[in-house]
């Protein structure tokens, strides 16, 4: 019998809060999870541990969640995974997908397990 291997999750939020909450909830659902709290502290960790998939709210102390996109496309060290949005602001989801690269977009504050499905969704084929 195969060994599935678990999911590395880095979330990214200037919020503790919220990092801790995903943390949780990542954790529940079986997977590593990794922090960062700025888009530099993001790019620093895809580079030295790869992600099957990154979370990050759009707004962030030093950018937006777009900034790290455009980075982890241009910079050949960093392996591609999947990308999802998260913000209060449900106003950003258009930015977000269509400009931000974004694969996904999710208001904070909603049902948390539907995220959750999301990510499972956007990595079933890593």
């Amino acid at each position: 019998m195969a060994v599935q291997k678990r999911l590395s999750i880095l979330v990214v939020d200037d919020k503790k809060i919220w990092l801790n909450l995903l943390a949780t909830v990542f954790s529940r659902a079986g997977w590593d999870t990794r922090a960062a709290r700025s888009c530099f502290e993001a790019l620093r960790e895809l580079r030295t541990r790869p992600a099957d998939c990154l979370v990050a709210e759009q707004r962030l102390s030093d950018g937006r969640a777009d900034a790290i996109r455009r980075a982890m496309s241009a910079d050949p060290s960093i392996k591609p995974c999947p990308f999802v949005v998260l913000s209060a602001d449900p106003l950003d989801e258009p930015e977000a997908v269509r400009g931000g690269g974004a694969d996904a977009f999710m208001t904070k504050g909603a049902d948390l397990r539907g995220l959750v499905r999301i990510i499972k969704k956007l990595t079933a084929a890593s």
